[in-house]
């Protein structure tokens, strides 16, 4: 069917005539689910070169086009090895099939070699190829580029998914992302205010006259107006670039005004301008956050550059309050429901095609197959995308606190990303919020009628420990004064309290001293798994929160019903608590439900495309249903908690996490 996205989830819920919850496990059931990356299309990554070093565009500022009627410069094809990293020296090329009627350009110079071996007049723009060679020429005679319309086999079928799945792999590998824009800088008066705009002089924009302030907006609207920054497989190969992205950018300065101060910043290519993007984006976003302007036009033009040139990690609830009105603090939340929403507003051919590019964005091992999908009459792209959130464990807000009604007044899926995708990562200590909060999934998912079910364990909290009545000293201590070995002592005095609880204590006290001699040794630093990173970090936030008087719950496992005492070692685990000493709402125990998983291993056929994940939430603990709901704990939602566990050889269990209520309305 036509793209859905601007359409409301009632206006999907009428059309199909179903429930909404059934309409996603419909889509789980239907679709093919593909769990890995084919290895073998990086491993044998079609790439073009140049036939020979005539062909190549000259770098030379006086270098003209070849006169009509001369022979077609040949590219030819070669096939590399990818998985090997000294072959990922070639250019990953970024740019726009169908471009703007002003920017019509002419093609048919040159011929590229087939995938049977024959030569054919390509269709690309003879300015693509003319560029990319000239950047390869420039930085040390790179030889081989890569560019979708010639790379990918475009009839439909599985070479092209399998492509599809992978485009992601082909730019963050690649040591020279470009992303090619066609809006030229046309004077030098603009290139000095870029010049300006990059080397932070402009950052300061409260205090610039308004003049300058409203020259430097037009420039920056002119460049986001390039059709690059409109369509969505461009925002994925600059998303999966990251830092190594180049933006092209060509410009009509005569070399004698093109002085060393230019050519420092932006590299002297004649005729382009390089941009590292991550600097632009940073630049631009410097300036344009403390901006009011006064008059509606550059205000447009200010949430137009925010929109197309901002990046997640900045304030985006004080940049753009109209477009992501529940966004707090950025770093306390996933970043899915930004990557949606910038691929939403992005123009696209397939609209089926937004799978592929959210799965590759938020790094899914779990796919769907869009072309099976599209066949059907009764399926939707926009709970499609839903369903893809949900299958990859993305955690959602259920709790009682959460509206049940209605989707209503034209709301889209992209509203329920923003007002459910949960918000409440707290910032770990060790920082890297936004890696660290890429991991925070459900692992094993299922969808029910009920919820969500998932595979995880549950803890009773069974206590308080009061960390100002913690002794300063501790006779275990080790530690010459590190940090490390600060934390150690810390720790030790939960071992301690531990200690004093009597005989039925004695294997917990064992177990945590054990933890503190091995979790902390030297060798542990560098060589640990995921689930001993986190376990280590978790050691770090605990400490942390003890120095900081928190009061710290100590939790109990729920066992499952396959726990032998015999076989099992006592499952434990202290968490870190609110200030207000709440255990939970309406004299209800409170409970703590968490999962840990290794990423995913790839083999000989394919590669992951998986994070290690962890689950850590605060929850009510629902039992007075489990016979209705599948005989299932059923769970909800209510805040992320820290907490250090210990489970070795502890069966986890079954959990649902309720649907929200706005999908069974």
């Amino acid at each position: 069917m036509a793209d859905d996205l601007s359409d409301s989830m009632d206006t999907i819920k009428e059309r199909h005539g179903r429930s909404l919850v059934n309409a996603l496990m419909d889509i789980e059931k239907a679709s093919n689910v593909h769990h890995r990356k084919p290895r073998e299309f990086m491993k044998i990554l079609d790439c073009l070169y140049f036939s020979s070093r005539t062909d190549t565009p000259d770098t030379s500022a006086g270098s003209e086009r070849r006169e009509p009627g001369c022979r077609p410069t040949t590219l030819k094809r070669k096939r590399i090895d990818t998985s090997d990293v000294a072959m990922r020296d070639y250019v990953a090329v970024s740019y726009t099939w169908d471009h703007d009627a002003s920017f019509k350009e002419p093609c048919g110079k040159y011929s590229v070699q087939s995938h049977n071996g024959d030569f054919l007049e390509s269709k690309v723009r003879d300015s693509v190829f003319e560029r990319v060679g000239k950047y390869m020429k420039y930085f040390g005679d790179l030889q081989y580029f890569w560019i979708d319309r010639h790379c990918v086999v475009q009839e439909e079928g599985k070479a092209k998914t399998e492509a599809l799945q992978a485009m992601d792999l082909v730019y963050s590998w690649s040591k020279h992302p470009i992303g090619l824009l066609y809006q030229p800088i046309l004077s030098v008066a603009e290139l000095k205010l870029l010049a300006e705009l990059m080397s932070g002089q402009l950052a300061d924009s409260e205090h610039l006259s308004d003049q300058r302030t409203s020259e430097t907006l037009k420039l920056l609207e002119d460049i986001v107006s390039d059709p690059w920054w409109t369509r969505a497989w461009t925002y994925q190969e600059d998303y999966s670039a990251g830092e190594r992205m180049k933006l092209l950018i060509p410009h009509n300065i005569p070399p004698e005004d093109y002085t060393e101060e230019f050519s420092n910043l932006f590299e002297n290519i004649p005729g382009e301008i390089v941009l590292d993007s991550t600097g632009f984006y940073k630049a631009a976003s410097a300036f344009c956050l403390p901006l009011d302007p006064p008059h509606y036009q550059l205000k447009r033009i200010r949430k137009l550059v925010l929109e197309r040139a901002g990046r997640f990690t900045l304030p985006l609830k004080e940049a753009m309050p109209g477009l992501f009105p529940f966004f707090d603090d950025p770093a306390n939340r996933s970043m899915t429901p930004y990557i949606v929403k910038n691929i939403e507003g992005r123009q696209l051919r397939v609209p089926w095609d937004r799978l592929s590019i959210i799965a590759n964005c938020c790094q899914y091992p779990v796919r769907l197959d869009g072309v099976e999908l599209s066949k059907k009459d009764d399926q939707s792209v926009s709970l499609a995308i839903l369903a893809l959130f949900l299958l990859n464990g993305e955690i959602f807000e259920n709790g009682w606190d959460q509206p049940r009604s209605h989707i209503a007044d034209g709301r889209n899926i992209t509203y329920f990303f923003e007002k459910y995708a949960f918000s409440r990562y707290p910032r770990p200590q060790s920082g890297g919020n936004l890696t660290y909060n890429k991991s925070c999934r459900f692992t094993d998912v299922e969808l029910t009628s009920y919820g969500v079910k998932t595979r995880g364990h549950v803890w009773f909290i069974n206590g308080e420990f009061d960390t100002s009545e913690f002794a300063d000293q501790l006779p275990l201590a080790k530690d010459g004064g590190d940090p490390e070995g600060e934390d150690r002592r810390i720790l030790g005095l939960l071992a301690d309290k531990i200690g004093g609880f009597g005989e039925k204590s004695s294997k917990m006290h064992k177990t945590l001293l054990d933890y503190l001699d091995r979790g902390f040794d030297d060798a542990s630093k560098h060589a640990h798994t995921f689930a001993q990173a986190y376990q280590r970090s978790m050691a770090k936030e605990l400490a942390t929160a003890i120095r900081q008087q928190k009061p710290i719950w100590f939790g109990l496992i729920v066992y499952a019903p396959d726990y032998m005492p015999d076989k099992h070692s006592p499952g434990f685990g202290f968490f870190v608590g609110n200030d207000d000493g709440d255990y939970g709402r309406d004299d209800m125990p409170m409970h703590v439900f968490t999962a840990l998983r290794e990423r995913a291993a790839g083999d000989d056929s394919g590669l992951t495309n998986d994070k290690g994940r962890y689950v850590s939430l605060e929850v009510n603990y629902e039992c007075d249903n489990e016979e209705e709901e599948g005989g299932l704990a059923c769970l909800l939602t209510r805040r992320w908690i820290h907490g250090l566990c210990f489970y070795d050889g502890c069966p986890e269990i079954d959990v649902v996490f309720f649907w929200p209520g706005v999908l069974t309305s």
